[in-house]
């Protein structure tokens, strides 16, 4: 069972920091599996507009980069069933700026790419 280790990483700038190494990175995904960060683009506005993104207090928008690739917490499911994308059905709890601190409910399922949770700030596979 893999097991990756969350961070926390955000923009300065033009770039990215990794907020407990001070590693520096062009874009979220190139810290690898376990970087948490908030987005703020134009995909997350429309899902807003949509009534397809839940907004927590913190005023993140909050995605993981996941072995099955980038997860938006706080954004639409698609089933990949056919139907249309869903409002977030995740639920989070504790502070993503200290990603030991996370938890995520339900579990993450790109089919036939990745299945896991998300729990104390580790993402295990399944």
């Amino acid at each position: 069972m893999a097991t990756h280790p969350c961070f926390w990483v955000e923009k300065d700038g033009n770039v990215w920091i990794r907020r407990d190494t001070g590693q520096i990175q062009p874009y979220p995904s190139a810290f690898g599996n376990g970087a948490v960060f908030s987005s703020d683009n134009s995909y997350v506005e429309q899902c807003r507009k949509d009534g397809l993104w839940k907004d927590y207090p913190d005023g993140l928008a909050l995605c993981v980069i996941t072995p099955g690739g980038e997860w938006d917490i706080d954004g639409p499911a698609y089933p990949g069933d056919g139907q249309p994308a869903r409002p977030c059905p995740w639920t989070r709890t504790g502070d993503p700026r200290k990603p030991e601190t996370l938890d995520v409910n339900p579990s993450i399922n790109f089919p036939g790419r990745y299945h896991g949770h998300l729990r104390n700030g580790k993402l295990v596979s399944c």
